[in-house]
């Protein structure tokens, strides 16, 4: 998943002109934005993603119905965080944002309705071989992963503002 990766790279094109966060080289990789960039979710988790496939034949009557609430509800979350970490990073108050809802919104839907998990594709998955113990391991951690976000948020802002000179 590149959520983090996503609203990290949102931030810095606007804020810094880079495509990626890779692009600063000042960003050292003890950070915790470095390791939050490229280690969102453990490889573990990666992994069971990758082969939590439900392979549907194309001749079934099959709509991910899902698409369009995972979307909707990921584009606020990123739109929202990013416009958060500008606000933060320009300014020194970290009590939080006009956006500080929307975000805390997004993630509470995310959860709640699980919409990083298209439920027909599951039940398909489950019903022809997939372990559920395996679903719910990397659920809960996405899961936490999502909850996490509006936190990480100022730890990355603080960290961006001790590792970049402003000019």
């Amino acid at each position: 998943m590149s959520v983090y990766r996503n609203i990290i790279d949102l931030f810095v094109r606007y804020q810094f002109g880079c495509n990626t966060i890779v692009d600063l080289t000042e960003i050292p990789r003890y950070s915790e934005i470095y390791n939050d960039y490229h280690n969102s979710i453990s490889d573990d988790v990666k992994t069971n993603i990758q082969t939590m496939i439900a392979h549907i034949p194309y001749d079934s009557m099959y709509i991910d119905t899902n698409a369009e609430t995972y979307g909707s509800l990921i584009y606020i979350l990123q739109e929202s965080a990013q416009l958060h970490m500008r606000e933060l990073y320009n300014s020194n108050n970290f009590q939080g944002s006009e956006h500080t809802m929307k975000i805390k919104t997004s993630v509470f839907k995310m959860n709640q309705l699980q919409a990083y998990a298209d439920k027909v594709a599951l039940e398909y998955w489950k019903n022809h071989g997939g372990n559920m113990s395996t679903f719910e391991s990397s659920r809960s951690e996405v899961q936490r992963m999502f909850e996490n976000v509006y936190d990480k948020l100022r730890i990355w802002i603080l960290e961006l503002k001790r590792f970049i000179k402003k000019s």
